[in-house]
Parts: C-alpha cells; structure tokens; sequence
C-alpha cells in the first residue's frame, strides 16, 4: 500500500492527515511520510534518513527501481536521462547496502530485471 501511495503526498493536494482519516493504516502513511520529497531536506540527506528505516529503504527501492526502467528513460530527452540515471545510481548506492540483497532481488524481479546484474557485481 505504502508503495502504491508514496507520492501522494507530494504530487497532490493530499496530506497525512487526510490518508488516516480515508482509513490508510498509520504505518503506511508514516512510510508514505518517509518517503516524501521537503523542501528543506536535501535529496542525498533524505536517502540517508530512508536507510534508516528498513521499510521505507524497501519502498524507495521499489520507486528507483520503476523510475529506473528502460522503457521510463527512453521517453526523455537524453540530458536529462543521463542525468536522472546518475541520480538513480547515487541513490542505489546508498539504499542498497541498508537492504537484504534477497529482498532487493525480489524487488527488481518485478519491478526492473535490468537491474539485477548491478545487484549481483555491487
């Protein structure tokens, strides 16, 4: 569930407020809240926070993974692919080590099996 909602928060005009009051269990909207981009957080600080919370490092796993797709990066201009692949990577290489490799794997299963050999040579 924390995975479906994680931009709402950002992306629309809902709060967390507004999800527990809809019925969204309190831990998925607190992992929502983890994963949620704040103006006065800057994005490496905000990894580092994430990998502090195993399930939080699990959904933005999920969300680097989708946002990582081939058939994703193919639709943008080549400037900004390049530079969102880097950001990508950057941020793998923080999440990844606070995560089981097992879990990570079954992750990119799903969601980006082109990113299973960076998995297995990290």
């Amino acid at each position: 569930m924390a995975g479906l909602l994680h931009d709402v928060i950002e992306d629309t005009g809902w709060t967390a407020d507004r999800l527990r009051a809809a019925g969204i269990p309190d831990r998925v909207v607190a992992l929502v809240e983890a994963v949620t981009n704040r103006p006065d957080t800057a994005y490496e600080e905000k990894l580092r926070l994430i990998a502090r919370n195993p399930d939080a490092t699990l959904v933005k796993i999920a969300d680097n993974a989708h946002n990582s797709r081939a058939d994703r990066a193919a639709a943008l201009p080549p400037e900004q692919r390049e530079r969102l692949a880097a950001k990508y990577r950057a941020a793998r290489a923080v999440l990844w080590p606070a995560a089981d490799p097992g879990a990570i794997a079954t992750i990119l299963r799903v969601v980006n099996p082109d990113l299973l050999e960076e998995l297995t040579t990290r």
